[in-house]
């Protein structure tokens, strides 16, 4: 009778049980903040060196697409090709491209841009570019690009 009254008591105590679940939810409240934050902290300092590997490859990529799209790469000739690769590349980045054209027995290079550098990161690429007159294939080429910080 004595432990039922006891019981009683601590259910009618104005903090009781209702204290000890408030600091429960307060802790597990904070870990949960600490487990976020600190997971925010490391994805951002750890993918800090590719975000840059990342935008100087859209680059190449999105350069050589307009290259391909506007009909330049069609002409096949290094210095058109170098001045409109100029003309969209941002001033801080340099870029080499190398077209491998394949037609039927025949394959023909072209190497358009700056040599290469030694000392610097470089991002590298490679896009295939296809040409179809009715269901086959007429010539296909191979482009890839390198392109890195002045």
């Amino acid at each position: 009778m004595f432990c039922t009254m006891a019981k009683k008591a601590s259910w009618h105590c104005g903090f009781g049980n209702k204290a000890f679940i408030f600091s429960l939810d307060v802790t597990i409240a904070v870990l949960v903040s600490i487990i976020v934050l600190s997971a925010a902290v490391y994805y951002s300092t750890s993918t800090s060196d590719s975000l840059p590997t990342l935008q100087m490859s859209r680059t190449g990529s999105d350069i050589l697409i307009v290259l391909y799209y506007n009909g330049t790469l069609n002409s096949w000739n290094s210095d058109t090709i170098e001045d409109e690769m100029y003309g969209m590349l941002p001033p801080n980045y340099d870029m080499r491209i190398n077209l491998i054209r394949a037609d039927r027995d025949v394959s023909s290079t072209v190497i358009a841009g700056s040599d290469l550098p030694e000392n610097k990161m470089l991002v590298s690429g490679k896009r295939i570019f296809v040409r179809t007159a009715g269901n086959k294939i007429s010539w296909y080429a191979t482009a890839q690009y390198w392109i890195w910080l002045k």
